[in-house]
């Protein structure tokens, strides 16, 4: 039985080993990805031809031999081709790149993050799947509407892959993060942010057996919007038409 091959993300080939191994592969690869200083982001996998050539298409990048690793541009044009051009591999991201995934149009890209000791996590785990099937389970039980159902955990597999984390050992900073995240990185609506929270007490409360008022998040605040005013146009006009 022949041994695994020898790599190097490089490209270049240790003499042509491993190529029959490669043709077999089946299994996503995974494909790492972290921000470096000045203005780049740092890709990492085991040596595969065809992972090299597809990160040949990425324009402007270059090898960095003394850290052993691609570096491309750090903006979203060549993070968005990267997605697309790994597409089916192991694409794990850090903190940082990920927040570049909205500015690119790639929120519902298939990615896990990388936490600071360098470990991934992913939403699709044993551990995440049968947490989220016992929220799907607790909220039919409790009369939850199936669109609700549905929005909750949704809401909380987003979460569980942005906190990077297994579901028992999460907590409220991890809930404070994910909240922060999206209404100072992705801006979204506080209604929004709102729902977001409601699912994960849900989560908490009803799925991981801790009390609500352990979870110490508090609510964002709903934006306050001006009544819409009529102008004296408008209100002239509406009296003509009595």
């Amino acid at each position: 039985m022949s041994s695994s091959p020898s790599f190097d993300a490089s490209g270049r080939a240790p003499s042509g080993e491993g190529r029959c191994h490669e043709t077999r592969r089946r299994e996503p690869r995974r494909v790492e990805v972290r921000a470096v200083p000045d203005g780049w982001l740092a890709v990492r996998f085991e040596y595969a031809r065809d992972l090299i050539s597809r990160l040949e298409e990425i324009p402007g990048r270059s090898w960095a031999d003394r850290d052993r690793c691609w570096t491309i541009p750090a903006h979203t044009a060549s993070l968005a081709l990267l997605v697309s051009r790994f597409r089916g591999e192991d694409l794990v991201l850090d903190a940082a790149v990920e927040r570049l995934l909205p500015s690119a149009g790639l929120e519902n890209a298939n990615w896990r993050r990388l936490d600071a000791e360098g470990r991934a996590f992913h939403a699709s785990s044993r551990e995440a799947m049968e947490t989220l099937e016992r929220m799907r389970d607790e909220l039919t039980v409790r009369g939850y509407s199936p669109r609700t159902r549905k929005a909750y955990v949704e809401q909380a597999k987003r979460f569980l892959a942005v906190a990077a984390t297994p579901p028992k050992r999460l907590t409220d900073a991890h809930v404070r993060e994910h909240v922060r995240m999206l209404l100072e990185d992705r801006r979204v609506s506080h209604s929004y942010a709102d729902q977001h929270v409601s699912a994960l007490k849900f989560l908490f409360a009803r799925v991981l057996g801790r009390p609500m008022e352990a979870l110490d998040t508090p609510r964002p605040k709903r934006q306050r919007k001006l009544p819409s005013v009529l102008s004296r146009r408008e209100v002239l006009a509406i009296f003509d038409a009595i």
